[in-house]
This record gives structure tokens, C-alpha cells and sequence, in this order.
């Protein structure tokens, strides 16, 4: 069998992983939509929505630190196939539940299940694939958690929650399979017995000396705010409250009159997502990152000022006002999802060294979950008081301080070995011809 055969098989086990992630964060919508209009077995407050919604952030954050304790005593493969279980008793739990409490109960199984793969996916696909691979393997992430999205959304329209809940379930049983197939990493089995992670633990000396290297801060802070600007851009706000965006952003009143533009949304980031695997092959990862953060913020900027216009009927011309508001909102999907969403899966998997890559994995995306859950529970807050068109330009600020903290930091990644990338932040101009002939040999790949 083919070596890239191999490594897109291993490689598919994490992406039908992240399509069953992504149908966790579209299934809110399904929930709260259905259940509001046919009465259902409970009666939802906006508080219960909220919690329900960000809940998933609130075991992340226990999962993130578990994740590279299983990861450096059992394994990549192993840590990777016990990620799926939380995830498959969520969705169980959806489906035998009819209360709140069960809900809640769901969605932190889901929460689990998110905090321990988000530090392992791209160090799958950092340790098991090729350079020349890497950035295209990496894509297909982004768009494995837009077609869970779009799936759960699309399904949702048609079946029942409980039954929407039952073919979510679909995708982690048949990632426990492929997964269960799969190889250990050949850069686990090489580290396995002299571990970053543990000497942490065993001393805080040691550790102060890690935060302290070029390799290691550099690549924190950079993985920090790219997943900052992953989650503050709309990854998780838009699927779970994107009815609200649209109905402020559209001026409508019912949920209703802005389901089709909803779903051209979804498809919208699906194609992008698809898109961005020939952008990542074939273009520089600094041009992808800082031309989509441009538009990205200057799309929510000008959705913002479109609203503000048209409150204080300045703005008062019916074609302006019918046809601006959509064509914005396609811009920003485009935007963010072309480029700043399949670079934060990229990104994250590049940048650590090998030495420190479970240690730094773990501590960046241990900000993403509380990341998640201030966006998911203040949204609902910020579009009661200052609107929709006054959380997007807070959202813009934060966008464009983590671009430019990464604009002055991050070396380009495109088509370089992880060593190469390490010394770079070392500041070292070239890489010993020897090392990185090693690092580029057929036992550091998936075979």
C-alpha cells in the first residue's frame, strides 16, 4: 500500500472524528428550534439555552489537560480512540433524554469528548504524515467540522432532534473503527520512554526553563491567538446562534424568513473549507492567514456600520437594503472560512516542536475552551444590549490584536520540515543538511 494511502487512511479516523464535533455544535440549533416550536417535553429559558450551548466548553477545558496524559503513557492511537467514546455516549444521552439536566449531561460528554481530540488532531497529522501532505491533510479538518455542521442542520430540517441525534452518532462509531486500524506514531514510539510532559510534573524548575525557550513561547503565543481568533471570528457563534446573527444583520423577524440564507451559509462554509485544501497546496500560509484576517475584519466592520446606517435611516434606499446585508454576510463566510479556519487546524500543528508538542498542544488549546465558553454565553447578551452590529466590531478589535501580535512572530510554515520551523524560532538561518535528510526519512512518516 501506497504511503499516502496510509496517512489519509489515519488521517480520515481524526476527520470523521471532527465531522461528528461539528455536528455537536449545528445540533443546538435543531434542538432549541424544534423543541420551541412543537412545545416539546421541556420548556427552554434563554438561560438554559446558553448553558447548553457553551457547556461543551466547560469540560474542554478538563479534557485539554487529560488529552497528553493519555497521549505520552498510552499513545497517539490509543488517546485518539478514547476521545470517541465521550462523543458516542452524548448523542446517546440526546436521545434518551427529555429534561434539561440530560441535556446539559450531553453536551459536557460532548465538551469531553472535544477537549481531549482538539489537542490531538493536528498532532496526528503533524507526526504521521509528509511535509509536502501536511498543510492539505490538515485542510480537510476544516472541512470535516462544516459538513458536520451543515449535516446536523440539514438533517434537523427533516427528522426529529432524537432522530438527528441517532445518525450524528454514525460518525464517531465509524472513527472507533478506522482508528482501531490505525498505526501508532513512529515519533511517539522514538519519545515514549523520556517525555517533555512528565518532567513538567516532576519539577517546576524544569518547567520554568521550557517557558523560557524561543521554540517554545514563540509557537504558544502564536498557537494562543490563532485559536482566539478561530473561536471570537464565528466558528462556534454563527452555527449555534446564527438565526439571531441574521435576523439583526437581515432585519427580520421570525426565524423563518432567514432559513434559506442560513443554509447558503452552511454550504457556503463546506466549499471554502474545500476550497482552502488547493489554497494551503499551493500558497504561502503567512498570504492565506493575513488576507483572510483583512477581509475577515473589514467584512464584520462594514456589517456593522451597514446596521448602524440603516438604524438611523441614513441608509432608506429598498435596494440597498435588501440586497447589502446578504452579500456581507456571504463576504464574511467567505472571508473566515477560506482561510482563518482551516489555518487554525494548520497552524496549531505546525508550529510546536516534537519535544514539546503535547506540553504546548494542551496549553494553547487550554484557552480555546474558555475561549468558547465567554463567546457562546456572551453572545445572546451582547445582541440584547449592544447588538448584533456592536458585538461584531468588538469581535473585529480582538480579531485584528491577535493578527498583528502573529504578523510580528510567525515565520512561514509552508513545505518545511517541524525542525526546520523549530529553529527558525531559535533564530537559526539554516538547518543542518544531515538533520533534516533524517527528519525527511521514511521512518519519521506512517508507511
Amino acid at each position: 500500500m501506497k504511503p499516502f494511502i496510509k496517512q489519509a487512511f489515519v488521517v480520515s479516523g481524526a476527520a470523521l472524528n471532527i465531522v461528528g464535533h461539528g455536528c455537536a455544535h449545528g445540533y443546538p440549533a435543531v434542538l432549541f428550534s424544534q423543541i420551541k416550536s412543537d412545545g416539546g417535553p421541556v420548556t427552554l429559558t434563554d438561560h438554559d439555552m446558553s448553558w447548553i450551548a457553551s457547556a461543551v466548553g466547560v469540560m474542554g477545558i478538563l479534557g485539554n489537560f487529560i488529552s497528553p496524559i493519555f497521549m505520552t503513557r498510552y499513545g497517539r492511537q490509543k488517546a485518539h480512540l478514547i476521545c470517541t467514546v465521550p462523543a458516542l455516549l452524548g448523542w446517546v444521552v440526546f436521545v434518551l433524554g427529555n429534561s434539561v439536566p440530560l441535556f446539559l449531561f450531553a453536551r459536557i460528554l460532548h465538551g469531553l469528548a472535544l477537549g481531549l481530540r482538539t489537542p490531538l488532531a493536528a498532532i496526528l497529522v503533524a507526526e504521521y504524515t509528509e511535509p509536502r501532505y501536511r498543510g492539505a491533510f490538515l485542510g480537510t479538518f476544516a472541512i470535516s467540522l462544516g459538513l458536520g455542521i451543515l449535516l446536523a442542520h440539514l438533517w434537523g430540517s427533516y427528522m426529529s432532534w432524537k432522530m438527528t441525534a441517532v445518525v450524528c452518532s454514525v460518525f464517531p462509531i465509524i472513527a472507533m473503527a478506522i482508528i482501531s486500524l490505525s498505526p501508532e506514531s513512529p515519533s511517539w514510539k522514538k519519545i515514549k520512554l523520556n517525555t517533555l510532559f512528565g518532567s513538567v510534573f516532576d519539577s517546576i524548575k524544569a518547567a520554568m526553563r521550557v517557558f523560557k525557550k524561543k521554540e517554545f513561547y514563540k509557537p504558544l503565543v502564536i498557537a494562543i491567538c490563532m485559536l482566539i481568533v478561530f473561536e471570537f471570528g464565528g466558528a462556534h457563534m454563527v452555527p449555534a446562534y446564527g438565526n439571531l446573527i441574521l435576523q439583526s444583520v437581515l432585519d427580520k423577524d421570525d426565524p423563518k424568513d432567514v432559513a434559506w440564507q442560513f443554509t447558503v451559509m452552511d454550504f457556503l462554509r463546506t466549499i471554502c473549507a474545500l476550497l482552502a485544501i488547493f489554497l494551503l497546496k499551493n500558497v504561502k500560509r503567512r498570504t492565506i492567514l493575513f488576507t483572510s484576517g483583512v477581509f475577515t475584519v473589514l467584512s464584520l466592520t462594514l456589517i456593522s456600520v451597514f446596521i448602524y446606517l440603516r438604524k438611523y435611516e441614513i441608509l432608506t434606499h429598498s435596494w440597498l437594503l435588501d440586497t447589502v446585508p446578504m452579500i456581507l454576510m456571504i463576504f464574511y463566510t467567505v472571508s473566515f472560512c477560506l482561510g482563518l479556519v482551516p489555518l487554525n487546524w494548520v497552524i496549531c500543528g505546525e508550529v510546536f516542536p516534537l519535544t514539546y508538542r503535547s506540553l504546548g498542544s494542551t496549553l494553547s488549546t487550554s484557552f480555546l475552551t474558555p475561549a468558547f465558553v465567554v463567546s457562546m454565553k456572551t453572545a445572546p447578551h451582547f445582541y440584547s444590549s449592544i447588538g448584533v452590529e456592536g458585538a461584531f466590531l468588538v469581535y473585529s478589535g480582538t480579531l485584528t490584536v491577535c493578527l498583528l501580535i502573529m504578523y510580528a512572530i510567525l515565520p512561514e510554515t509552508k513545505d518545511r520540515t517541524l525542525q526546520d520551523i523549530e529553529d527558525s524560532f531559535k533564530g537559526r538561518k539554516q538547518l543542518d543538511v544531515e538533520v533534516q535528510l533524517s527528519l525527511m526519512g521514511k521512518d519519521n512518516i506512517v508507511k
